[in-house]
């Protein structure tokens, strides 16, 4: 019986040369190492602390142990590694608001708050390894003439951040190693009702490929931890809330949210419904800047390429 192992090869990513941001020097980026010394992982914070960190855990009713977490990993992994298999190549419509708010007026010679409003289509492909093992995720974005978008193109004004759809994959059986989990207990989330909370922090030295920020043409690794809101019935993620596990002072970051709500998805001569990207909320922090992307889904619908061979 094979195994699925599925690599989340678009992680998070943002331009942030945009903001005025020298990248580090050589030798200063962070390393697993001295970015493990200052983590604070807020799965460790005792509940007041982590309530006031988590807005959005208000209501929790708290676990008493941990003894449903084993299994709960288990059944949601099962659920990851089955929906990577049956993932085809997709593409949806993508509506992106992008918001520039001044902490600082003085900052970079003063700033005026900024809104701009545009639309892509954003792409899922499923890649099959060479060892038939398992699919790699690829996303990026094309303008509505299909033409790619580079996100470290900073002529072209688009979104700095993408791999939404694959962040899921952090509690994957073959992810699942490169973090530590901590079960915080169930809370009622509209329409799916009494949800499962876990949370989770990367542990850096054990991430094989972890996010990454562009600065100028550089890519300056990033390691998470966040919180993840499971449907009882059918073990599927159904939120996420990505942060930093901690703060990156070489390059001036100080937060880097993403607020990501999954919902199920069919479409035609898909044999299963699909859990997919619905709306996505990225608040990012640098220096005296914050910026703030809110990223909606619609249109989900299969991808294909067609070749023609030409005399």
């Amino acid at each position: 019986m094979s195994t699925t192992s599925v690599l989340p090869t678009t992680a998070v990513v943002f331009v942030a040369v945009l903001l005025g941001i020298t990248p580090a020097s050589p030798g200063q980026e962070p390393s697993p190492d001295r970015y493990q010394s200052v983590a604070a992982p807020y799965l460790e914070y005792p509940l007041p602390k982590l309530l006031k960190a988590v807005p959005e855990l208000k209501g929790l009713a708290p676990a008493e142990n941990q003894q449903q977490l084993p299994v709960l990993l288990v059944r949601v992994g099962d659920i990851i590694q089955d929906s990577a298999k049956k993932l085809p190549n997709l593409t949806s419509r993508e509506e992106v608001i992008q918001t520039r708010l001044c902490t600082n007026p003085r900052s970079y010679g003063g700033c005026l708050d900024s809104e701009q409003r545009r639309e892509f289509n954003y792409l899922i492909l499923s890649h099959r390894n060479n060892e038939n093992t398992g699919n790699q995720l690829e996303e990026y974005r094309t303008d509505l003439k299909n033409r790619r978008i580079d996100p470290a193109d900073l002529e072209s004004g688009a979104p700095k951040s993408q791999g939404f759809a694959a962040m899921w994959l952090l509690f994957s059986p073959s992810h699942r190693s490169e973090s530590d989990f901590r079960y915080l207990g169930q809370q009622k989330v509209g329409k799916h009702g009494t949800t499962f909370i876990v949370a989770f922090a990367q542990k850096p030295d054990a991430v094989r490929l972890p996010g990454e920020i562009l600065l100028q043409g550089r890519s300056v690794p990033v390691w998470y931890q966040g919180i993840a809101w499971i449907d009882q019935s059918s073990s599927q993620i159904i939120r996420m809330r990505t942060d930093l596990l901690a703060p990156q002072a070489d390059i001036h970051l100080q937060r880097l949210t993403a607020e990501i709500q999954f919902g199920e998805v069919r479409i035609p001569r898909v044999a299963t419904a699909l859990m997919l990207p619905m709306e996505v909320d990225i608040t990012l922090e640098l220096n005296a800047e914050v910026s703030k992307e809110v990223h909606s889904y619609s249109n989900y619908r299969l991808y294909a390429v067609e070749t023609r061979m030409v005399p």
